[in-house]
């Protein structure tokens, strides 16, 4: 997204300097996980970052990325599902959504009356191990293949990412909300227990905020989430 700011100042001699400013900002943080639950019913929740309109597409992926090639493994043979997830009306910021796998492949929204499908030929079939990424493409019936941002990545695990981290790489999301792998092994389900009230990146990226164990996620709303550039690109 590029933006132009021309700022225009009188002085006192009367000489008009323009001063103009243009470059890229780069923004993925559209949501962020909250949580996930690998136990049937697979399940997994993200908060709203900021105000998403009606009929916004964000995708949910278990497939592994490619930070060396820009793309999900699904691309290249890869097995793991892909939910493509609609809005319906105004998801407004701190709005939590859990998405759960209530049958084969058909899955239940709650905290907003969108829908979850999935996409492609690959079933979702989340196991204990499997990373959990948000992001956006602009080609629905194969997004694997062409990702344009990527949100957030949930993977709890205390192995290195490696080439599974958006945020890192040739082909990285430098925004992109990546809980961290702190925690104490290869973990079914977490859920945030942080403060909701005044959420950050690095909250929400902080493994300690999280807590191991099955159970229901917490859908309560955030009060606050600040959307922060972590990375902008100035020409």
């Amino acid at each position: 997204m590029s933006f132009l700011f021309n700022l225009k100042r009188h002085l006192s001699k009367g000489v008009l300097l323009v001063f103009c400013l243009s470059g890229t900002v780069l923004l993925g943080q559209m949501v962020a996980f909250t949580g996930k639950d690998s136990n049937p019913p697979d399940e997994f929740a993200f908060v709203a970052l900021q105000d998403i309109a009606d009929g916004t597409q964000i995708f949910f992926t278990e497939s592994d990325y490619d930070n060396t090639a820009g793309t999900f493994s699904t691309a290249t043979g890869g097995t793991e599902g892909t939910v493509m997830f609609t809005v319906s009306g105004t998801l407004t910021t701190g709005t939590v959504v859990q998405i759960s796998e209530t049958g084969v492949d058909t899955f239940t929204v709650t905290g907003n009356p969108g829908t979850a499908t999935i996409v492609g030929s690959n079933s979702w079939s989340a196991t204990s191990g499997d990373p959990h990424y948000a992001y956006s493409s602009s080609t629905p019936a194969s997004p694997w293949s062409d990702v344009d941002e990527i949100h957030a990545m949930i993977f709890a695990t205390n192995a290195a990412f490696g080439t599974l981290d958006p945020s890192m790489g040739t082909f990285a999301f430098p925004n992109a909300i990546v809980v961290n792998n702190g925690f104490s092994g290869v973990i079914v389900a977490v859920d945030f227990t942080g403060d909701r009230m005044n959420a950050t990146h690095a909250s929400l990226a902080n493994s300690s905020n999280f807590t191991e164990g099955d159970g229901d996620l917490d859908l309560t709303a955030f009060g606050g989430v600040p959307v922060e550039l972590m990375s902008v690109s100035i020409e």
